[in-house]
């Protein structure tokens, strides 16, 4: 199958999956929230695998024990580029912006404020406020995973909207926003939840090979709690 790089390309085939290729019965609005959810489903069956696929950072000025992602990665006016699904990971850099230590997640209060001198510091987040086990006076990176962006309004040809680089996957988008339409249709089709099957498949096999085909096959250390130093 040739690469499906653009939305409008995905429209298509969704289109021919649903065997309706006009607006007279499923109209272009619909068309682009089908695919809207078909995407999120996929990027975060993506995501699941790989959490390193869609991953981007943002440096944010730490000088307490806490800071407000609100307004930023999070909020009501965060910008729809940035705005943040699930962390990866918080990276603290010296002053001349290199890795100095990788901060340790916890998901309870109380293991963030358990005290140990020999533990590296730690981190949760509460609603849309980052806590850190001690306060901080230096920059850290956020390495998290952002909400999907991409426009699917963008369904006619010639728009050419770009959707990520997973190009070879793309497929797997109509096939997501077929079966969810096909719930609601009530009109199971199992030859598309074959290919489905099969598609997934694939993609998980390529997610847990990755780009760099080589780089699995040596055994990487990594520090016990996670320090660059």
């Amino acid at each position: 199958m040739a690469a499906i790089i653009y939305v409008e390309q995905v429209a298509t085939l969704f289109r021919d999956l649903m065997d309706e290729q006009d607006e007279t019965f499923v109209d272009d609005a619909s068309v682009e929230r089908w695919l809207e959810i078909g995407y999120n489903e996929f990027r975060q069956i993506v995501t699941d695998i790989d959490p390193q696929q869609f991953m981007q950072s943002s440096n944010i000025a730490v000088t307490t024990d806490t800071f407000d992602l609100d307004g930023t990665l999070l909020g009501s006016t965060a910008t729809a580029a940035n705005r943040m699904s699930q962390i990866v990971r918080l990276v603290s850099l010296d002053g001349a912006s290199n890795p100095k230590e990788i901060l340790t997640p916890v998901y309870s209060y109380e293991s963030l404020v358990s005290s140990s001198e020999t533990w590296p510091t730690r981190y949760m987040l509460q609603a849309r406020v980052l806590k850190f086990s001690s306060s901080l006076s230096n920059t850290v990176r956020v390495e998290y995973i952002p909400v999907g962006s991409v426009d699917w309004s963008q369904i006619n040809s010639g728009d050419n909207a770009f959707i990520d680089d997973l190009v070879q996957f793309h497929d797997i988008i109509a096939l997501l926003a077929a079966k969810n339409y096909a719930i609601v249709d009530n009109a199971e089709n199992t030859a598309l939840l074959r290919q489905l099957e099969a598609r997934l498949k694939h993609l998980e096999s390529f997610l847990t090979r990755g780009r760099l085909r080589n780089a699995n096959r040596f055994v990487q250390n990594e520090s016990l709690y996670g320090n660059y130093v």
